[in-house]
């Protein structure tokens, strides 16, 4: 495989990784608007992942701070994903898990 080759296969993985992330927010946010009796909506292509996830869940687009802030929370959830995982795999590694 070609150097070219590699960094194509590497940027289609990416891609790939974005859609995934974003279908799982648009369906935690039809979800939610659901439960809430109203019907789900459709991503704002003008809008980031996070002001995105807001609109789809309250139906207005959000503030910039209120952007930022949820932004924030999402980074703040996969860094501490990120370390209960590595956490649960060095345990499983030493067989303590």
């Amino acid at each position: 495989m070609t150097a070219v080759e590699e960094a194509e296969e590497r940027a289609t993985g990416l891609r790939t990784c974005y859609h995934l992330l974003a279908g799982v927010a648009t369906l935690a946010a039809a979800t939610a608007r659901l439960r809430r009796g109203f019907m789900p909506l459709d991503p704002d292509p003008e809008l980031g992942h996070a002001a995105n996830y807001l609109y789809m869940m309250t139906g207005r687009r959000p503030t910039p701070i209120e952007e930022r802030i949820m932004d924030i929370a999402l980074i703040l959830h996969a860094i501490v994903l990120a370390g209960v995982l590595v956490h649960f795999s060095v345990h499983c590694l030493m067989g303590d898990g």
